[in-house]
């Protein structure tokens, strides 16, 4: 979460309290903002509701990465209740959970999110997040070292693919189901990643971007392509992944 973001969510809270205040996390092409709407709860200081038409009028706007909501009152936390985590499930998207009294945030998880249309949210839903979660269906548990600023950018030190691939334990080898194929994407570094499904195309999650698969064998993303590697702890037959 941005600092600008943040602070907007902060006020906002701050100008509701005692009710709880709501809105979203925004994000079209790489810019993301914070869009405050109204708490039409008939009990705002205790719940919170969205109205349908609000959803409606915020994924016009671009993709919904964030629910945000506030937890006022003295002594509050940014604790989710099992509404909370129920809702949040429902709804697929990250929750975020300010608390006013304590300056606390924190942020919650849908327990199951699809590899294949899940929003990009840099350093939580981002092309290391989806390797992580296909190969965890695999039995394979890697490290997370993902970061919410654009590390491959010239300003910042990181190269965490280029840096991490071999230390993850990923062996180079021939394009084949399974492996990982880490690119160069208009940046001087190995920048993204993804995995090759059974029928040779690539899983992955270009920045600003839902995940989705595209066609690999001839193109953008295989004439981008740094180094193919695989898992040395990857079952040579892919467990079943897609619904």
């Amino acid at each position: 979460m941005n600092k600008t973001i943040m602070a907007a969510i902060r006020a906002h809270a701050l100008e509701e309290s005692p009710r709880e205040c709501c809105g979203f996390v925004i994000q079209a092409g790489r810019r993301q903002r914070y869009v405050p709407v109204p708490n039409s709860h008939e009990q705002p200081e205790e719940h919170f509701r969205i109205d349908g038409e609000e959803w409606a009028n915020a994924e016009d706007s671009g993709t919904i990465i964030r629910v945000i909501h506030s937890h006022p009152g003295d002594g509050a936390r940014p604790i989710p209740s099992d509404l909370d985590r129920q809702q949040c499930n429902n709804s697929g998207v990250v929750w975020g959970i300010y608390a006013p009294d304590c300056d606390e945030y924190a942020e919650i998880t849908p327990d199951e999110i699809p590899l294949i249309g899940r929003p990009f949210i840099l350093g939580s839903h981002d092309c290391w997040g989806l390797i992580m979660d296909w190969h965890a269906m695999q039995g394979v548990v890697l490290n997370d070292f993902r970061v919410d600023y654009p590390w491959w950018e010239s300003q910042y030190p990181d190269n965490l693919y280029f840096d991490n691939w071999e230390k993850e334990g990923f062996i180079e080898c021939d394009p084949v189901p399974g492996c990982m194929v880490i690119m160069q994407v208009q940046s001087d570094k190995w920048n993204h990643a993804g995995v090759l499904t059974e029928e040779g195309n690539l899983l992955h999650h270009l920045y600003g971007q839902p995940s989705c698969i595209t066609p690999y064998a001839r193109g953008y993303f295989r004439d981008r392509t740094m180094i193919c590697v695989r898992h040395k702890n990857l079952p040579k037959e892919i467990k079943p992944w897609r619904d």
